[in-house]
């Protein structure tokens, strides 16, 4: 069984955007952005994307008609790399309107990965192999920016369809408070 956790975001996306050190033009396409894609933070300081981040972005561009940004002048961007048979989606910043945009994309994305490749059991029978997991985390703002929710999963690929379509009820529900 899957669990998502729910919590108040930490920092909301004007904060991510002032403390990045971005070029002016590249701040003013993040905020018109539905979907922006953020690196991890720690203590304040900006780290890097998870590995396979810019495949997953240029997915999500090739995929929606929403208007999906990554936060990170071009020179800067630089992946970190864990070794894993994990996919690790990082932290992706939605307004309102594309909650259900990028759930879609997510599974999309997700069920494409498993299914264009051989899954590593069927290579080695081998009893240690464990199924693929996914993590991800997406911090949705209502339409007034005042509401910031942020929804993070790390568990089975397999549980990603179901996960994404309850992120969605529990942002509605939230809506409605």
């Amino acid at each position: 069984m899957y669990r998502v956790e729910v919590m108040e975001s930490a920092h909301p996306m004007d904060d991510i955007i002032s403390r990045a050190n971005l070029e002016p033009t590249i701040m003013e396409h993040l905020t018109r952005a539905s979907i922006v894609f953020v690196p991890s933070i720690c203590d304040g300081n900006i780290l890097a994307f998870p590995s396979g981040t810019n495949e997953f972005f240029q997915y999500c561009r090739a995929h929606s008609d929403c208007d999906v940004e990554i936060c990170c002048n071009d020179a800067d961007y630089c992946e970190m790399e864990l070794c894993s048979f994990q996919i690790r989606l990082g932290k992706i910043y939605v307004k309102d309107i594309a909650v259900g945009v990028i759930s879609g994309l997510i599974s999309s994305y997700i069920f494409t990965l498993l299914t264009s490749h051989e899954a590593p059991s069927t290579l080695v029978e081998q009893e240690y192999l464990t199924k693929p997991t996914v993590s991800f985390s997406i911090v949705v703002s209502d339409t007034t920016n005042s509401v910031h929710k942020e929804f993070k999963y790390e568990g089975p690929a397999e549980d990603v369809k179901e996960v994404t379509d309850n992120i969605i009820s529990m942002w509605n529900e939230v809506k409605v408070q």
